[in-house]
């Protein structure tokens, strides 16, 4: 039998409106990285998701992280 992840989900997002603070392996994502190849930044996509679940927190501190983030890119 599969197992239902909308549970996971619902679990997932109401640990993300607890957090206080933003623990550190959310930070390391969100942020441009260069493609060694290519020679160009790229935007990976994991952390553009976890921008938009950190943005379901309520908290200024959160708030004020994403906003950073986006001047940076």
């Amino acid at each position: 039998m599969l197992r239902n992840p909308l549970p996971d989900m619902v679990k997932m997002v109401e640990g993300i409106l607890k957090y206080k603070s933003i623990p550190d392996r959310w930070k390391v994502r969100f942020q441009l990285h260069l493609d060694p190849v290519a020679g160009k930044k790229f935007v990976d996509m994991r952390g553009l998701l976890e921008a938009r679940l950190l943005a379901l927190n309520d908290g200024p501190l959160a708030r004020d992280w994403i906003k950073q983030g986006r001047r940076n890119f």
